[in-house]
């Protein structure tokens, strides 16, 4: 389902946006990747230069790549922007671990 299925279909779910040629996207694409492969988790991710539209369906939250959004029930309940550590992505994977379990691969 597309970014704006779920939201539409009211999903509880967590996506990844980043930028093909962005710098910081890059430097970040090892910690995000390590992380999520050495915890399990399997989210949804998304190109924005694949999405003209992500303005328009983040809403004011949206200020570039890259960045995480968690939305419950559709709707968008925390956000990380920007490159972080690995300590910041696991904070805030903690603080939403309701929604990261139910990307949990068994």
């Amino acid at each position: 389902a597309t970014l704006e299925q779920k939201i539409n279909n009211s999903e509880t779910f967590v996506v990844y946006i980043y930028g093909k040629n962005c710098s910081y996207c890059k430097a970040f694409a090892p910690t995000i990747e390590g992380y999520l492969e050495q915890n399990k988790f399997q989210i949804n991710k998304i190109a924005s230069d694949d999405s003209p539209n992500i303005k328009t369906l983040i809403g004011d939250t949206y200020q570039g790549t890259p960045s995480i959004y968690v939305f419950k029930e559709g709707v968008i309940s925390d956000y990380m922007i920007g490159q972080k550590t690995e300590k910041e992505l696991s904070a805030f994977v903690t603080k939403n671990s309701s929604v990261f379990e139910t990307h949990r691969i068994k």
